[in-house]
C-alpha cells in the first residue's frame, strides 16, 4: 500500500456548511493539510463482487466505474491503493432525491433510514450535476446535487468538518442551525458513520474552537486508483467519486 499523493488545490476553502453567520463562512482554512483526498475506513466501494470496505480493496479488484463522458458502467481493475494517517476529515450528510419526492407525494416526513453520510477529506472530488467535479469543501449544501450509481441523485443536507470530541474515535459535527449543538459520529473499529445520522444532540466540546486546526478530528483515510477510468461509486447508495488521481483532469 502506497502513501496517497494525489494532487489538489493549494488552499482549502470554507464551503457553505450551514445557515450560520456569513463571517463564519468567510474564514479561511489555511492550516488544514492538503493532499489526502480519501475516505475513512469502513466506507464501501462498489465492486464486481458487491460492496467492499475501502481499506480491504486490493490491487486487481474489479471496481464499478463510468467514463465522465457517459456511456455504460463497467468494471476496471485497481492498480494502486493508498493510506494516509492523521488526516482531517469532513462529514457529508445527504438525502436521495427519490426519498424527498416520495415524502412530498405521500405528504409524510422523510424516513430517517433514507439519509446517508460520507466521511472523507475536504479535498476529495465528487460529481455535481451541472458543475462537474468539485471538492467536498466547495459544495453548496442547499444547491448542489450528487449523482448516484442507480441513476438517482441526492441533495446535500450538511457538509462540514468533524471536530475532536471527549471520546476517542468519535468526531463531533456542529449543528446546521446552531453551531453549539451538534452530534457525535462514531468512527471506532472501522465504522464509517454512514448510517450514524440521527444521534442525540451533543453540545460543543469545551476544548473545541470552530475552524481551528487544533480542534479538527483526524484519522487514517484510504483511497485507490483504477486503470484508465478514474472514477468509482462509494457508499451504500454509490455516490460518484474520483479515485486517487483526484487532482488530475479526467
Amino acid at each position: 500500500m502506497m502513501t496517497c499523493t494525489c494532487k489538489n488545490d493549494s488552499q482549502l476553502h470554507k464551503p457553505t456548511t450551514s445557515k450560520l453567520s456569513e463571517s463564519k463562512h468567510l474564514q479561511a482554512i489555511d492550516t488544514v493539510s492538503a493532499g489526502e483526498c480519501c475516505y475513512v475506513a469502513g466506507t464501501t466501494i462498489h465492486t464486481k463482487d458487491g460492496t467492499k470496505p475501502i481499506e480491504h480493496i486490493e490491487i486487481g479488484d474489479l471496481v464499478l466505474t463510468q467514463q465522465v463522458e457517459g456511456g455504460e458502467k463497467a468494471y476496471a481493475p485497481v492498480i494502486k491503493t493508498s493510506r494516509t494517517d492523521n488526516a482531517v476529515v469532513w462529514s457529508l450528510f445527504y438525502l436521495p432525491t427519490s426519498a424527498t419526492e416520495e415524502a412530498k407525494r405521500t405528504k409524510t416526513l422523510v424516513q430517517a433510514s433514507a439519509y446517508r453520510r460520507l466521511t472523507l477529506t475536504p479535498d476529495h472530488r465528487l460529481w455535481v450535476l451541472g458543475k462537474g467535479w468539485l471538492q467536498v469543501q466547495q459544495l453548496d449544501f442547499d444547491a448542489d446535487v450528487l449523482q448516484l450509481a442507480s441513476g438517482d441523485t441526492a441533495g446535500i443536507v450538511q457538509v462540514s468538518p468533524l471536530y475532536l470530541s471527549d471520546t476517542d474515535g468519535m468526531g463531533w459535527q456542529q449543528g446546521i442551525f446552531d453551531e453549539t449543538s451538534g452530534q457525535l459520529i462514531d468512527l471506532r473499529n472501522g465504522a464509517s458513520g454512514e448510517l450514524d445520522v440521527f444521534r442525540l444532540k451533543e453540545h460543543q466540546p469545551g476544548s473545541v474552537e470552530l475552524w481551528d486546526e487544533a480542534s479538527y478530528f483526524r484519522c487514517a483515510v484510504f483511497n485507490l486508483e483504477l486503470e484508465s477510468k478514474h472514477t468509482y461509486f462509494v457508499g451504500e447508495l454509490g455516490v460518484w467519486s474520483q479515485d486517487s488521481s483526484c487532482g488530475d483532469t479526467l
